[in-house]
């Protein structure tokens, strides 16, 4: 008996399915890649954030210990920090404090308000 060449089943890829697998796998590769710069330039954002929130958290600290005649407006620039405040009213006041961070192209800003002189 005698096969046909229809009945014989073939083995391996051929080259036009290896090109198709080879181009989906790059496809992937770099849209992983992609993703994983996109992550990373998130990730330093949030650290800088941290940084300018904490930076915000203590100067407003220094100010609440200072109350008194101390307490007035004013500003500290420190390299790529600049933080500026206001004390609004007297007994009671108010405290508004805006931290700025440049760095390179990126700019953060964080603001923060307490009350002082209230029992």
């Amino acid at each position: 008996m005698r096969c046909s060449s229809h009945a014989v089943g073939r083995a391996g890829l051929t080259l036009v399915e290896l090109v198709v697998a080879v181009l989906i796998l790059a496809i992937g590769i770099l849209g992983v890649s992609a993703s994983m710069g996109s992550v990373a330039r998130q990730s330093r954002v949030s650290f800088l954030q941290t940084r300018l929130r904490f930076s915000a958290q203590s100067r407003m600290e220094m100010l609440l210990a200072s109350q008194g005649s101390e307490l007035r407006a004013g500003e500290h620039l420190e390299g790529d920090l600049e933080e500026r405040w206001e004390v609004i009213g007297f007994q009671p006041g108010e405290i508004w404090l805006v931290v700025r961070r440049r760095q390179g192209g990126l700019e953060l800003a964080d603001t923060l308000s307490t009350l002082v002189g209230v029992p």
